[in-house]
């Protein structure tokens, strides 16, 4: 008999033990919950910001005359001549940019990527 009631006391004791870590499990949680729910709407609300930008209609833009990609960048400076600066490289592959006043031209390794006009900063209305 002795043995018998050991076991179902031990029984009882695990049943009792599972039962305080479940709820404790469930009081961390809520727990978390309260503390981590408003800092989430806290954080979320400081970063959904936009800024209106203003873009120029191509009809807008200046008439430039701009390197065309594919150039090299010998053919860039015997063509439109040495620019205001040069800057590079960066990255890999390697990226250079010369800056002409009335635009810039990005190139990759040797080759014309992009050439970008220059605006002036439109008043956001």
């Amino acid at each position: 008999m002795r043995l018998k009631r050991h076991t179902l006391s031990t029984k009882r004791n695990s049943s009792k033990r599972k039962k305080t870590t479940a709820s404790l499990l469930i009081r961390s949680s809520i727990a978390s919950t309260l503390l981590i729910g408003p800092l989430t709407l806290v954080t979320l609300s400081t970063t959904l910001r936009a800024e209106n930008v203003a873009i120029p209609h191509k009809s807008q833009q200046n008439s430039v005359v701009k390197p065309s990609k594919g150039l090299s960048k010998r053919n860039v400076e015997s063509r439109f001549g040495a620019p205001q600066s040069k800057h590079g490289p960066n990255g890999d592959p390697a990226i250079y940019y010369w800056e002409y006043p009335a635009y810039t031209v990005y190139f990759e390794n040797n080759i014309v990527i992009h050439s970008v006009s220059k605006t002036k900063s439109l008043k956001a209305h």
